[in-house]
């Protein structure tokens, strides 16, 4: 007999979710294999679970089947990404990114110009993933190139790309933290700003220090890389039209994922009319990615992409969808939050609660909107008996179950953002300082709905005085 819809034993669920989170850290961290194991093993032992309490096979099949249909736009983008970074390696896009990024830009002050370039972009995208797909492989390649880290880099364009994704009018993100926690957009925004300004100070002050400890030293090893990179593709700025084309399309509040569609095509044109890439070449280097100059100062800069360098990315998604639906089945968050919201005291704790309410989910259900709807649905009431207003519910979720999914390795996002860029997230998590510093500043800063209301605007007064 099947149990329908009754909810997970407490202690089954506790377990279920401390298993998952143990199993796939240990792939992770220690284990150092693909996620998609770990993802695996956990989808049997929420199955089993499930069959211990009644459920039947048939209903795990069609609950992972709603999961992974779930994440099939998501899938499309990856795919797309792929695709669009292959085409860019080999037509010269990201050759001319970096070659004019080099003319421009002093190593020094590449880490800092990099999270505010992420940052004004994603305002005018209102889409991370749009903004390290614009961005993220050209600047993480100009670095390489200078001999920066990718890794700092990488956590730089990230913090950039989340404040847009947070903050941004255009972001679906930020409507749908509005829109389940019914607050008015503009009185949401401006709340918003009470914890981005001293997160912003504060993440500029670190990349700043960061760049600071480059030793002051010519751009380049001579002019070999530059050289190389003109002799190769035979830069020309036209070369820099498919990601322009890219942020204007955004602009016009076209979808990301047709955006990226026409980023392609846009490479395409481009690689062939300049004869960095021949006709016959396109599908090999979308499928397989790109293969990369021959000259020895490029080496390993121009190589990779494609749809077959996402497999495991696109694995991880699929098991992700499959275990989310599956535990969403048998209702394990269901199960735990009952209890969890019980022993909730006082402002502080429903704030904290909260906090660590986003970072689960965005950790067991591997997504970014999921962490902000679930949240808000269970705080909002307790919120409102405290006599806080929608809008500081808003702004402790924008600051964490929003914005933390981009570094747990897993999470649909993150997976989005470290394919965009090129480096994975347990690389760049040290270093996305404004990701970090929101949920502390949220848990530190007095969740009081009149000095939230009154503190957006002095807020930017002070900072402007300093």
């Amino acid at each position: 007999m099947s149990r329908g819809s009754q909810e997970l034993p407490f202690g089954q669920a506790l377990f279920l979710i401390s298993t998952t989170l143990v199993t796939i850290a240990a792939a992770v961290f220690y284990l150092r294999v693909p996620v998609y194991y770990a993802l695996a093993g956990s989808l049997a032992v929420a199955m089993a679970a499930g069959l211990v309490n009644g459920w039947l096979p048939s209903q795990f099949i069609q609950s992972a089947g709603h999961g992974i249909r779930s994440v099939l736009p998501v899938l499309a983008i990856l795919a797309v990404i792929g695709i669009l970074s292959a085409l860019w390696m080999a037509n010269g896009t990201i050759a001319a990114i970096v070659y004019y990024g080099i003319k421009t830009i002093h190593p020094q002050y590449m880490v800092i110009t990099s999270f505010l370039l992420a940052s004004a972009t994603s305002m005018l995208l209102g889409s991370s993933i749009a903004t390290l797909s614009t961005l993220g492989a050209a600047v993480v390649t100009l670095g390489k190139g200078v001999g920066l880290s990718p890794a700092l880099l990488a956590g730089a364009l990230v913090s950039g790309a989340m404040l847009g994704d947070r903050t941004s009018p255009l972001s679906s993100t930020f409507h749908l933290a509005a829109s389940t926690t019914e607050t008015d957009p503009d009185k949401g925004q401006r709340i918003l700003i009470t914890t981005l300004i001293p997160a912003s100070v504060i993440s500029m002050a670190a990349y700043w220090f960061w760049g600071m400890q480059i030793a002051p030293s010519p751009v380049l090893p001579g002019a070999s890389l530059t050289g190389a990179l003109m002799n190769y593709f035979s830069i020309r700025p036209w070369f820099l039209l498919p990601p322009l084309l890219i942020i204007w399309l955004v602009l016009r509040r076209i979808s990301t994922k047709r955006a990226l569609i026409w980023g392609c095509l846009a490479g395409v044109v481009t690689g062939v009319v300049s004869g960095n890439l021949p006709l016959p070449d396109i599908v090999p280097t979308a499928v397989f990615g790109a293969q990369g100059p021959e000259a020895p100062e490029l080496t390993g800069l121009f190589k990779g992409g494609g749809l077959m360098g996402m497999k495991n990315p696109i694995l991880i998604i699929i098991f992700a969808g499959a275990l989310n639906g599956v535990m969403e089945r048998i209702g394990v968050m269901q199960a735990l939050m009952g209890r969890f919201l019980h022993r909730v005291q006082g402002v502080g704790g429903l704030t904290l609660a909260t906090v660590a309410m986003g970072g689960i989910v965005a950790a067991v259900a591997c997504n970014q909107a999921l962490a902000v709807i679930i949240p808000a649905r269970l705080f909002r009431p307790a919120f409102h008996r405290r006599g806080l207003g929608p809008e500081v519910l808003m702004r402790v979720i924008a600051d964490s179950g929003m914005v933390l999914p981009v570094l747990i390795p897993w999470n649909l996002l993150s997976i989005l953002a470290s394919s965009a860029i090129g480096v994975p997230a347990p690389s760049y998590a040290l270093y996305a300082v404004l990701v970090w510093v929101l949920p502390v500043l949220t848990l530190v800063y007095p969740c009081n709905d009149q000095g939230d209301a009154g503190r957006a605007t002095s807020t930017v007064k002070r900072t402007a005085a300093l």
